[in-house]
């Protein structure tokens, strides 16, 4: 059973876009290669505004020529600042943010100490530190990516997502813990905020690999033909839709927003 129905199929060919490589000077001045490091053709990486807010799903791998280490890269926007003026108080203000697809850093043949020298280039020079938020997987090497973000020296806990690593935890730990039952429930989630656009994805290659993600026979959520390491980073980042990082993000915007009326 594939994970995307024909509605969804034809909706994705509508709006899918080839993302392409950008020139970045923090990365060309370090003479870093960052040819992996790809964008959507409309972002532009010299307009960040300082209300503007994103989420990286990060899903590790080794690199060396075997599974691929993926940062997916999605700003946190508003369905329309009209439809939010409207509302009042009474409205849940998340419901009029979602997630656009708007970077991917996508690499298999990078060890993960290089591909961590670049995306602390991303995290901390290219992006300001204060306006992104990392959901981590953890499954693999997730503690060796959080000791290598620890040393940088503007790295802070509040970066990244905090998630309850199993049913029975009490207290909430960096990062998210993958487990069969999560998985499923998060997997339907993607599938749900798609179809009501809270997440957009845009990627030829990332919707390419969401084609060919469905079930196996023994009820294992995976790819029928090939990779899915980019599909399973938007399947994770559907776990910060409700999280308590997502609110902070949306308050943030709101508190901009309103400082920003008051100075014009």
């Amino acid at each position: 059973e594939l994970f995307l129905d024909t509605f969804l199929i034809n909706y994705l060919e509508k709006i899918k876009v080839k993302f392409v490589h950008k020139k970045i000077s923090v990365f060309e001045d370090r003479n870093m290669d960052y040819s992996k490091l790809t964008f959507h053709p409309k972002f532009d990486i010299d307009e960040i505004l300082p209300t503007d807010r994103f989420v990286i799903s990060i899903d590790t791998s080794d690199g060396v020529g075997r599974d691929y280490f993926v940062a997916n890269i999605f700003k946190i926007e508003p369905f329309s600042l009209a439809k939010i003026r409207k509302s009042g108080a009474t409205i849940d203000e998340l419901d009029f943010f979602r997630l656009r697809q708007i970077g991917l850093y996508h690499d298999n043949k990078t060890s993960i100490d290089e591909v961590m020298k670049i995306l602390n280039i991303l995290f901390f020079d290219f992006f300001d530190v204060q306006q992104i938020r990392i959901v981590l997987e953890m499954n693999f090497k997730g503690d060796l990516i959080i000791e290598k973000l620890k040393r940088h020296k503007e790295y802070s806990p509040e970066v990244l997502m905090h998630t309850k690593h199993s049913e029975s935890a009490d207290t909430m730990m960096p990062g998210l813990k993958l487990q069969k039952k999560n998985k499923k429930f998060l997997v339907s989630e993607l599938k749900g905020a798609m179809k009501t656009r809270k997440i957009i994805l845009n990627d030829t290659t990332t919707i390419e690999e969401g084609k060919n993600f469905g079930v196996d026979k023994n009820g294992n959520f995976k790819s029928q033909t090939g990779k899915d390491d980019i599909i399973m980073s938007c399947v994770n980042v559907t776990s910060f839709l409700h999280s308590a990082e997502m609110i902070e993000c949306v308050e943030d915007i709101f508190d901009l927003m309103d400082r920003d009326k008051k100075l014009a």
